[in-house]
């Protein structure tokens, strides 16, 4: 029989996240990961595996509670350009967001890792083409209910979208100032709302 835990893993998973997501995964040891869990390293390796195990529970971790979670607060009765404000309002332009100058755990990553970590590239590229085909479901929806002009569809919106996204990303990591940021958006919005019927 398993022995039960002693921690929250979710907790744990969210504190270790947190750490790869602003240090990165070549900088991250497990040494670290035991000072800031206040769990052994020993705990560690039972409940996680080596640290690229660890890591890829992390990534498995941020997809669902900071990607997918922002897909199933969309409401696709909405329009488009209203879903997408409300998305770019809690995560590019709400002051309480502390994780924002992190950038994309998902983006730091393939950059980082490409060179010298092949298998966890791959692994994170195909967690982000997961993600890519959540969004393009989403879009979908749209463009099925013929809701976008002609010569734009899911596909365009999804490529559209998740480059602007990924942009302002990298854009959050250098702090930029919360008026660039807006008047990014603003300017994404005004082109966005031409494709929408």
């Amino acid at each position: 029989m398993a022995k039960k835990r002693q921690f929250d893993e979710i907790e744990v998973l969210g504190v270790m996240a947190k750490y790869f997501w602003q240090h990165g995964y070549a900088s991250t040891k497990m040494d670290k990961l035991s000072t800031v869990t206040g769990l052994t390293k020993t705990s560690i390796y039972n409940a996680f595996g080596n640290k690229e195990t660890v890591f890829k529970c992390i990534v498995d971790f941020y997809v669902e509670h900071h990607m997918s979670v922002v897909l199933r607060k969309l409401d696709s009765d909405k329009s488009i350009s209203e879903n997408l404000q409300y998305l770019f309002d809690s995560e590019f332009l709400n002051p309480e967001n502390d994780l924002l100058t992190y950038g994309c755990l998902i983006t730091n990553s393939i950059v980082e890792l490409k060179s010298n970590e092949p298998a966890l590239y791959e692994y994170v590229i195909r967690k982000f083409e997961q993600g890519r085909i959540a969004t393009l479901a989403f879009f979908t929806q749209y463009e099925k209910t013929e809701r976008l002009i002609d010569g734009i569809d899911a596909e365009h919106l999804t490529d559209y979208f998740l480059t602007f996204r990924q942009g302002l990303k990298v854009q959050s990591r250098g702090q930029r100032p919360h008026e660039s940021l807006a008047r990014s958006i603003h300017a994404f919005m005004l082109v966005l709302s031409t494709f929408e019927k």
